[in-house]
Formats: structure tokens, C-alpha cells, sequence
């Protein structure tokens, strides 16, 4: 990232897979393991997109498949995936306030702050449950799935970045 306009394109591009994954999600996932909407963090992103310029976000591409996330198992797999990218989170903050003067637009990457370490065992708790070796299964696959679709979401969606910075 050369400057603050490649970090809203970077969170653009989350958000155009992130936002619509947590909205099936949240079909398949009840409250009776947690409070799912207190993980979600697409309203996040649009905190952090809104303060850094974009005015459309209805307008943003969108992921067009998430049809592998169609039950609770793949849901608790895709979200996985969402939730392991809290902890890491701090240390990306840390880097992008080194490299640009920013102390708004950071709250996507805050996850969920102090509580990143606690949120994070209170989810492998609810994975730790004895499951069948079929949940097992498609939420492992559901997590293959999804971080494989966010990486190639990712390159497709900044790829005039990647090469204008190679």
C-alpha cells in the first residue's frame, strides 16, 4: 500500500466479501452458541470505508457464491476463518498507524480489541463441542473454502494495485 486511497481500496475489497458471507452467516447460525451479531464486523467496515471517502457501498462488487455456506457447520467453518483474522488484527493496526498519520478508519482491523483473545475462545469453545465426523467435516471444508475464496476474491479485486506496485 503506497498510501491511504490503497488502504479504502484494500477494505473495499473486504467488504465486498465479508458483508455479504456474514449476512449468510447469519442465517444458519442461531444465538444459542453466542451473540452472533456482536461478531459480525461489516458494520465496522463501513464505519472505516465511510471515514475514509467511500460514499457507495451498495455499489461495491460483491463475492457472487457463498452457496458452500448452507448450514451450521459451514457457517461455524466460514466464520472460522472471519474470527481467526481477529487476532492478528492488532498487529496490522499497528502497521498501518506507522505507515499513514491514521487514527480513525482501523476499526475492521481492531476487531474486537481488548476482547480479541477472549471473543476468539469463547468461538473454538462452541467448534471444541463434540460434533459428528460430518460437521467436523464440512466446517473444515467450509473454512478451506472460504479462505481460499477470499484470497483469489483479493487478487481479482486488486490486482491493478498489486501490479501497479510490483
Amino acid at each position: 500500500m503506497r498510501n491511504v486511497a490503497d488502504y479504502r481500496l484494500l477494505l473495499e475489497a473486504y467488504y465486498g466479501f465479508i458483508q455479504p458471507l456474514e449476512g449468510v452467516i447469519r442465517q444458519h447460525i442461531g444465538d444459542g452458541h453466542f451473540n452472533i451479531e456482536q461478531r459480525l464486523r461489516a458494520p465496522k467496515l463501513e464505519v472505516d470505508l465511510t471515514f475514509l471517502g467511500s460514499t457507495e457501498l451498495d455499489k461495491l462488487p460483491e463475492f457472487p457464491d457463498f452457496s458452500f455456506v448452507h448450514d451450521e457447520a459451514s457457517a461455524l467453518g466460514s466464520l472460522y476463518v472471519l474470527e481467526g483474522s481477529t487476532l492478528g488484527g492488532t498487529f496490522i493496526v499497528q502497521m498501518i498507524r506507522h505507515k499513514f498519520p491514521l487514527e480513525n478508519g482501523l476499526l475492521y482491523f481492531a476487531g474486537y480489541g481488548d476482547n480479541n483473545t477472549t471473543m476468539w475462545t469463547e468461538f473454538t469453545q462452541v467448534l471444541n463441542k463434540e460434533h459428528s465426523t460430518v460437521f467436523q467435516d464440512k466446517a473444515v471444508n467450509a473454512a478451506n473454502t472460504t479462505f481460499n475464496n477470499f484470497d483469489n476474491w483479493l487478487q481479482q479485486q486488486l490486482q491493478p494495485l498489486l501490479t501497479s506496485n510490483a
